[in-house]
């Protein structure tokens, strides 16, 4: 490589810019009431239907479990070999008050933190929904999270109970003698007793129907604040650790609000869940939307099956495909 010794930078001189007549420039002046008023305007005119104000996921809940008692609210093939079964709101908001009967009272996770992980299922929902009308802070964490990243999460958001699926059994016990400060271990689909930290979901869904046959009618009377602080989520976005964020039940509901006059759903409709439920997203626009609105969810069984499952799960002349292209698309 050479090197040039005498070289010297050139003195480049720039001759001085100077704006002429900026005395005759007007004073820039921006009516910003008008503007605003303009733009809420404009907003108005790009709305189809008449918006939703709910305040809080529990207000929601009480109105589907009047309103939609009957029609289909979830469907899931428990078995791979065999037919979707058809649950019902009536059954579903039975299975969440009881659940969260009996983890309130029985329990003690009143306000407490819950992580719940697991693949798309109904025992999912019915946690989620117990969380959000009442139990406590629902924490949904993803299940590919490897075993160190799970029990980070559990760790940092100071839960008092795992709720998890079958699936997720294996990756539980590699971390559960190192978590000391949660207090229950639940695993979905499961009959087993309380055996130390450890039991079944089921059990406590029987559990608390038997609190509600005699009499116990508390969890159905907690009042939500629209404020209060219902679910804990983490996210990396795209650097470092990830992060926890705290959303109240009104920035759930609002979600529904926001969508309301723009998305026509009603019972007639059925949608097809393929995302991950630990998703915002899905937990939102794809369960709590349709549940506002009596809409059926499909609980898809696996990519590879999401042709077939479609098939099985249409009703009437709107099938799942057709609800979202014509929706969401």
């Amino acid at each position: 490589m050479r090197i040039l010794k005498d070289f010297k930078i050139p003195d480049f001189k720039f001759p001085k810019f100077k704006m002429k007549n900026v005395e005759n420039i007007d004073e820039v002046k921006v009516d910003y009431e008008t503007l605003k008023k303009k733009q809420n305007e404009e907003k108005e005119k790009s709305k189809y239907h008449e918006q939703t104000h709910y305040k809080t996921i529990k207000e929601i809940f009480i109105r589907s479990r009047n309103k939609f008692a009957n029609k289909v609210c979830i469907l899931e093939k428990f078995n791979p070999k065999g037919n979707f079964t058809e649950i019902t709101f009536k059954e579903f908001t039975d299975d969440v008050i009881a659940l969260g009967t009996a983890l309130t009272r029985k329990y003690n996770l009143k306000d407490e933190r819950v992580v719940i992980v697991g693949e798309n299922t109904y025992n999912w929902y019915v946690s989620y929904m117990a969380m959000l009308c009442g139990v406590g802070i629902a924490v949904p964490t993803d299940k590919e999270l490897p075993a160190n990243e799970m029990q980070n999460v559990i760790e940092r958001s100071r839960a008092t109970a795992v709720i998890y699926s079958r699936k997720k059994k294996e990756l539980i016990k590699k971390i559960e003698d190192n978590l000391p400060g949660v207090k229950y271990f639940i695993q979905m689909n499961s009959d087993e007793k309380l055996v130390g930290r450890e039991v079944g979901f089921n059990t406590i869904i029987n559990e608390g129907k038997e609190m509600l046959n005699s009499g116990d009618d508390s969890f159905m009377n907690i009042e939500i604040d629209p404020e209060e602080f219902k679910v804990l989520i983490f996210t990396s976005g795209t650097t470092s650790n990830a992060k926890g964020v705290m959303i109240c039940n009104r920035n759930l509901a609002e979600n529904v609000n926001a969508v309301s006059p723009y998305v026509k759903l009603d019972e007639n409709d059925r949608l097809f869940s393929v995302l991950p439920l630990h998703h915002t997203y899905e937990s939102s626009i794809g369960f709590l939307l349709p549940f506002a609105n009596g809409c059926s969810v499909a609980v898809c069984q696996g990519l590879k099956y999401i042709v077939p499952n479609l098939k099985e799960t249409r009703t009437n002349s709107n099938d799942c495909s057709s609800v979202i292209n014509r929706k969401f698309i």
